[in-house]
């Protein structure tokens, strides 16, 4: 047999529902009985602790006799003071303690047999390279110059900066370049 689902309605089922019971539930009821036993006996424990822990005050209380505490006098203090001495101020002013510092053995600088170049573009026209050749010897990099090379039917002027013989002064020219937007390449010659 075929059902046509599309025109059969949800059906409905029967919930049962069930009634609450008209007494309040018992753990509002046991939390109400707890708050107000602790409200009313919290003070008074809190007061028998306090009359316990200090049994001269009560025992001077039923006796109506002043306590008095003992004061040192003015003039116990001063011996006090005149007792104690600090050595420590003179001592420190009588030694004098000399640091000996030696320099640093100057660092030997490692000679590499490496030398170091930038190259800043590459370009098939050789007017584009002698333009950024131009821009790079105003920017302070004198060791600038062109190398013309010749790929696979093709001629590539490479505007090079160096040679560098550290990497420090490599890097201080590469600093200059990525200051004024020009990107670089290292390369690394044997000598």
């Amino acid at each position: 047999m075929a059902h046509d689902f599309a025109k059969k309605g949800k059906a409905t089922k029967k919930k049962k529902t069930k009634k609450k019971s008209q007494t309040p539930d018992t753990s509002w009821r046991s939390f109400g009985s707890g708050l107000v036993v602790g409200i009313i006996l919290g003070p008074l424990l809190y007061l028998a602790m306090v009359a316990d822990s200090n049994p001269d005050r009560s025992a001077d209380s039923a006796n109506d006799t002043p306590v008095k505490t003992a004061k040192p006098e003015p003039s116990s203090l001063n011996k006090l003071k005149n007792q104690i001495e600090f050595e420590f101020y003179d001592i420190l002013q009588q030694e004098k303690t000399g640091i000996a510092v030696e320099p640093e053995p100057a660092r030997e600088s490692k000679k590499s047999d490496r030398r170091y170049m930038l190259q800043a573009g590459s370009f098939r026209k050789l007017a584009d390279a002698d333009q950024l050749r131009a821009e790079l010897i105003m920017l302070g990099l004198s060791n600038t110059k062109i190398n013309t090379v010749a790929r696979s039917n093709s001629t590539w002027h490479r505007v090079q900066i160096g040679p560098y013989e550290s990497k420090r002064a490599l890097n201080q020219a590469r600093n200059v370049l990525s200051r004024n937007g020009t990107d670089s390449l290292v390369l690394s010659i044997k000598k």
